[in-house]
């Protein structure tokens, strides 16, 4: 199994629609190269066990996941990463080493797109996740190319 690619939700897209389309293309070729795709996200400031709260996550990450798949890719994950108050960042290393784990390799196989300020790239720039940055959507479809590019086996 290829070790997943991970990138920020947001820059994807965070509205309505909840995928830009313009990158669903791109998505579609992660797919199509073998690479499972794992978006980050941040734990939503409140999240609390109620049915309403759950039922509203588990919504967009359905709306998000049947987008993506009506685009020809696919997704694997969402990986919610907690920055409340009282969160530590050991727990959110263990959840990435976690995540490491469950596609068999090291979390320096990992590759992130994310953007280059923030919680999330502050959270990846303190592992051995290589990062691509990227502040605007349209680079995003770069960056997957790119690293769809550099993953191939050399002839």
């Amino acid at each position: 199994m290829k070790p997943p690619i991970l990138i920020d939700i947001d820059l994807i897209g965070n509205g309505n629609p909840p995928v830009d389309p313009q990158v669903l293309p791109s998505l579609a070729e992660l797919n199509q190269a073998g690479r499972s795709l794992v978006l980050l996200a941040r734990r939503p400031d409140g999240w609390k066990p109620t049915r309403t709260r759950v039922d509203q996550a588990f919504k967009q990450q359905s709306d998000i996941e049947a987008m993506i798949n009506r685009g020809g890719g696919m997704l694997d994950a969402i990986l919610y990463l907690d920055f409340s108050l009282f969160s530590r960042q050991r727990q959110r290393m263990a959840a990435l080493a976690d995540l490491a784990a469950r596609y068999d390799c090291e979390m320096s196989q990992l590759r992130a797109i994310c953007q280059p300020e923030g919680r999330i790239a502050d959270t990846l720039a303190e592992t051995e996740i290589p990062q691509l940055y990227v502040d605007k959507k349209h680079v995003l479809k770069q960056r997957i190319s790119q690293l769809l590019a550099e993953s191939k086996p050399a002839k």
